[in-house]
C-alpha cells in the first residue's frame, strides 16, 4: 500500500474536483491510501467522502486581481492567482510542508496545483501533474499566449515570464570575509545578504537547496553531509581534485571554463532543476553520516598524545578544545 496526495489548487470549474475524487478512487481500490487536499472542499450535491480516502483544504492565499489587463500566459495566470508575493508563496509552501508532514505521501498527483508541485520538488518527493494543456504548460520559453486570437507579441510573452521569476528568485547568502564593507552596501539587495565575517554553516544548510564554493574540503563536506548540491569554481590544483571528485559522486558540478552571467545561470539552474544531484549528496550523506569535523580534530589530538605525549600527564593536556577560550599556557 502506498501513501498518495492529490491536489487541486487553482481553476474556478469543478471538473478538477470530480478528476481528483475518479482517480482517489481508483487508487483506494487498488489498495492504496489517498489524501485530497482540495481548494474547495464541497463535494457534488448527495456525494460523501468515500471510504478511505481523508478530505483536506488545499493551502491558499488572497489573490490579487489582473490590474485591468488580461493574462497573456500561463505566468501571468500565475502572478494573479497568489504568485505576485514572495511572502505569499513562501507562506503556502510552508503550510504545504505542515500537509506533506500530516499525509507524508510517497507520491504527489497535482491538478493544476503550482505550489504543491513546487513543495514536492523541494521535499524530493516524486510527483506528476495531470490536466490539459493549459495547466500544464509546453516546456519552452518563454511560455506561449494563451489568446492566440489577439496579437501578443513575444516581448510581452517574456516580460511576463520575467516578471514571475523575480517573485520566486532565490535568496542567497554570500559570505565575503575581507570584502569592502561599502562595495557589501552596494551589492547587497533584499534577496542578496553578504556577511563579511564567517557563519556557522549547520543552521543555514537544513534550509539550503544548493551551495556554491571554491572547492574547499572542509565547506565541501559540510555540505555533502547535509545533503545539498555543490556548484565549484576552484582556484588552485588541490581545490580542482576535490571538485572533479565532487562531480564524480553526481553531487555537484565543476564552473569550468569562462565564466558569465548565462553560462552559470544554466548550471546553477540545472543543479536545482535535477533531482539526481541531491540524490547523490544523499547517498554522501547516508555513507558518511556518522562523521563531524570534530572527530578528525579529536582523532588527532589522540594520535598526538600517543605517539609523543605518552606519559605526559598534566592537567594541561587533559582540557578539552571547547573548554579552552585561549591556547593553553604549557604550549610556548
Amino acid at each position: 500500500m502506498a501513501r498518495v496526495l492529490i491536489a487541486w489548487e487553482l481553476g474556478e470549474a469543478f471538473g478538477h474536483l470530480a478528476r481528483c475524487l475518479r482517480l482517489a478512487q481508483g487508487l483506494v481500490a487498488r489498495g492504496h491510501a489517498v489524501t485530497l487536499a482540495l481548494k474547495d472542499v464541497r463535494l457534488p450535491a448527495g456525494q460523501t467522502t468515500p471510504p478511505g480516502i481523508t478530505v483536506l483544504p488545499a493551502p491558499l492565499t488572497p489573490q490579487a486581481g489582473t490590474g485591468g489587463s488580461a493574462a497573456a500566459n500561463y505566468a501571468d495566470v500565475l502572478r494573479v492567482s497568489g504568485f505576485a508575493d514572495a511572502r505569499d508563496v513562501a507562506a503556502r509552501l510552508n503550510a504545504w510542508r505542515g500537509m506533506f508532514a500530516l499525509a507524508r505521501p510517497e507520491v504527489l498527483v497535482a491538478d493544476h496545483a503550482p505550489t504543491a508541485l513546487l513543495a514536492a520538488r523541494l521535499a524530493d518527493t516524486p510527483h506528476l501533474a495531470i490536466g490539459n494543456g493549459f495547466a500544464i504548460p509546453p516546456a519552452v520559453s518563454p511560455w506561449p499566449s494563451i489568446r492566440p486570437w489577439e496579437a501578443v507579441s513575444d516581448q510581452a510573452l517574456a516580460t511576463a515570464e520575467a516578471r514571475l521569476d523575480r517573485v520566486l528568485d532565490a535568496d542567497v547568502l554570500c559570505v565575503a570575509p575581507g570584502m569592502n564593507p561599502e562595495a557589501a552596501k552596494r551589492c547587497a539587495t533584499r534577496r542578496l545578504r553578504i556577511a563579511l565575517a564567517p557563519v556557522g554553516l549547520p543552521p543555514l544548510l537544513q534550509y539550503a537547496d544548493l551551495a556554491v564554493g571554491y572547492g574547499s574540503s572542509g565547506f565541501s563536506t559540510q555540505v555533502l553531509l547535509a545533503r545539498v548540491p555543490l556548484a565549484m569554481r576552484p582556484r588552485h590544483v588541490e581545490q580542482a581534485l576535490l571538485a572533479h571528485r565532487v562531480e564524480a559522486l553526481g553531487a555537484g558540478r565543476l564552473l569550468s571554463g569562462r565564466i558569465d552571467v548565462d553560462s552559470v545561470t544554466a548550471s546553477l539552474q540545472e543543479l536545482l532543476g535535477k533531482p539526481a544531484y541531491r540524490h547523490a549528496a544523499r547517498a554522501f550523506r547516508d555513507c558518511h553520516g556518522d562523521f563531524s569535523p570534530s572527530q578528525a580534530i579529536e582523532q588527532s589530538l589522540s594520535l598526538i598524545e600517543r605517539a609523543f605525549l605518552d606519559g605526559w600527564n598534566t592537567e594541561c593536556t587533559r582540557k578539552t578544545p571547547e573548554s579552552q577560550e585561549s591556547p593553553p599556557a604549557c604550549l610556548h
